[in-house]
């Protein structure tokens, strides 16, 4: 068989990959990031911002910013680590969780509705937990009944308790050992909200704006949103995280419509620019701007 050799115009783009593969990462890491503005385009709206009843890829990738959980993946594998828990004391019959809470971590300051008067603590983790677990609960209901990620780890057989030691200790006892605890205890639904704002929401009479205009503690802090159209969030100062190289993230609808009308100029232009070329769309979900 005779072999030609290829030419240098088909090599050409694969050098280009395999170069942008190596040096970019090293450039980003070396050099400040010129582009203060991620933008990311998503197939559709997230369904609220409460992954506690979310189902879809879509509103699990718009709330990861904003909230926080007791304990975490470490980034690229599956080994559990400290989040809003900084440490753990697990029994000897692999029943009993006592979570030592993180002091310091202070709420998202964005909301109109709602401004904070306290740091993350033992009360924003039970309500956690009883909001999608006690049916007598008041938020049990609002936005969905279906917690059925909650349900679906099994966690109504498993708990027998949640119990508040003091304003940063709480105790998780279990109906029987379950290996896998920790583990799930770091998926999405377990993200932690704000009690002092779900009850002030409740007495307001508007308990679902916990779930429409979000307070958390993750890395970023939601500034706007208009379904089917965009949402932008801002870069917040917690303590949990490396600061992000971003001050802006840009989440924009695939099906969104026209923008017409005085605010969408602003919001199109400012809080959420348009990408200057759509270079890849790797999967339904995700893009590549240049």
């Amino acid at each position: 068989m005779i072999q030609t050799k290829p030419s240098a115009s088909r090599l050409r783009p694969i050098q280009r990959a395999l170069l942008c593969a190596v040096a970019l990462p090293a450039l980003l890491a070396l050099s400040p990031v010129s582009a203060k503005t991620l933008v990311f385009c998503s197939e559709g709206s997230p369904e609220n911002f409460y992954p506690g009843v979310n189902t879809t890829g879509t509103s699990f990738d718009a709330n990861e910013p904003v909230y926080n959980r007791l304990v975490d993946f470490e980034y690229g594998g599956t080994k559990v680590v400290p989040s809003l828990a900084e440490k753990w004391d697990i029994s000897a019959d692999g029943k009993e969780y006592t979570f030592h809470l993180r002091k310091g971590v202070k709420w998202h300051n964005t909301s109109k509705s709602f401004k904070p008067t306290r740091n993350f603590n033992a009360d924003d983790v039970l309500f956690m937990f009883e909001r999608q677990w006690k049916e007598d609960n008041a938020f049990f209901k609002v936005t969905s009944p279906n917690h059925s990620y909650f349900s679906d780890m099994g966690m109504p057989k498993l708990l027998k308790s949640v119990e508040k030691i003091n304003d940063y200790t709480v105790k998780i006892t279990l109906n029987q050992p379950e290996a896998p605890f920790l583990s799930n205890l770091a998926m999405p639904y377990a993200a932690v909200q704000s009690k002092e704002y779900a009850d002030a929401m409740l007495k307001a009479g508007t308990p679902e704006k916990i779930d429409q205009d979000p307070i958390g503690t993750g890395p970023f802090s939601l500034l706007h949103y208009q379904k089917m159209r965009s949402s932008a969030t801002r870069r917040s100062h917690s303590i949990l995280a490396a600061r992000p190289r971003l001050t802006t993230s840009c989440t924009r609808s695939r099906q969104m419509q026209p923008c017409a009308g005085p605010s969408c100029k602003r919001v199109n232009a400012m809080s959420c620019p348009t990408p200057t070329r759509l270079t890849s769309m790797p999967s339904a979900r995700t893009a590549t701007f240049r």
